[in-house]
């Protein structure tokens, strides 16, 4: 058992409730920031693609010759 689980063991009952509670919104925030991070990259990415393809559909456009 690791030092934190053997300290909150140490607790009466209504603090070991806040601590886990304390635990368990702080480890979801860092989940959700990490989540937040990856949505944005994704995002960045996805915005990079689109901006390439946009750009060799302009250049592809500009070599076609639309004279029949």
């Amino acid at each position: 058992m690791n030092y934190f689980m053997q300290e909150l063991n140490k607790l009466p009952p209504t603090e070991k409730r806040q601590a886990w509670a304390w635990c368990s919104w702080h480890l979801g925030t860092i989940y959700a920031s990490q989540q937040r991070k990856k949505i944005m990259e994704a995002r960045t990415k996805a915005e990079l693609g689109l901006e390439f393809c946009e750009s060799q559909n302009s250049i592809i456009e500009s070599e076609v010759n639309y004279e029949v």
